[in-house]
This record gives C-alpha cells, structure tokens and sequence, in this order.
C-alpha cells in the first residue's frame, strides 16, 4: 500500500468498519496497466525507490503476489478501482467485534481482584470496627464510674 501509493495525491488511509477494514491507496491503477494486468499481479509499484527499500530490508514479500492473493481469498468484488485511488475492502471476521478489548480485561481483573481484597479484608475491618465500638463503651463505662 506505502509502495503504490501516491503521495502527492494523499497518504493512503486505514479505516475500520464493522465488519470490514477499508485500505485506500490514492493513485488509481499506474499509467498503462490495464485491470487484468492488476488482479493477475503484475508489479509495477508508483515508487520504485521505497519498493527497493522495502524489499531490502525484507518488508515486502514477493513482489506482485498481493492482489493475487486478496483475490483468491476475497474475490475481485475485495478492490473498488476508481480513477484517482484504489479501495481494498477486506471482511473482519464478526467474532473479532465480540471480543474484549484489553482495556475491558483489565478492568474485569481489576474489578476481580478487588472483590477478593474487600472478602479478604471485610471480616478483619468488621473486627476492628466491633474493637473500636467495645472500646468506646468501655471508656464512656469507666468514665462514668469513676
């Protein structure tokens, strides 16, 4: 997406959508490819320079094997080709909203853990609390008698 992106257009854009994630790459198809050309992989990336980067660096796998593969998995229907960008739509798996988040996680444990702290400390705070209560009487019983 970085690679064939162009950037004097617009960066490229990642949204996410229930229950699909929308991958922009503003350019449209490069000069002189033809959309066979595009869903059978031919590579002919808009930035040649970043793809030898990437590729150095090993960021990139093959080249020309990501739209072939998208469209194995998803179908043609997964690329909305316009004139000036490209939409990849890819579905997210419905099970993937359902999950918590990792903040709802921490936040069960927290509360958990909380709870076992006040069954831990409530018959303790109970006996310090009948303690303090005794021992205030005791203090109003023996301030009267003497």
């Amino acid at each position: 997406m970085l690679i064939h992106n162009d950037w004097t257009v617009a960066e490229p854009k990642v949204d996410l959508y229930m229950p699909r994630l929308v991958l922009t790459s503003y350019g449209g198809l490069p000069r002189g490819m033809t959309k066979r050309e595009f869903y059978c992989g031919v590579s002919r990336p808009r930035n040649p320079g970043l793809a030898m980067v990437f590729s150095c660096l090993g960021l990139t796998g093959q080249r020309g094997r990501g739209v072939p593969t998208i469209v194995r998995k998803y179908g043609k229907k997964a690329f909305k080709i316009h004139e000036d960008h490209i939409d990849v739509i890819i579905p997210v798996n419905p099970e993937f909203w359902n999950r918590p988040t990792l903040r709802e996680i921490f936040i069960g444990e927290l509360e958990t853990e909380i709870m076992v702290w006040i069954f831990m400390l409530a018959p303790m705070a109970l006996i310090v609390l009948v303690g303090a209560v005794l021992l205030l009487l005791l203090e109003i019983l023996l301030k009267t008698l003497f």
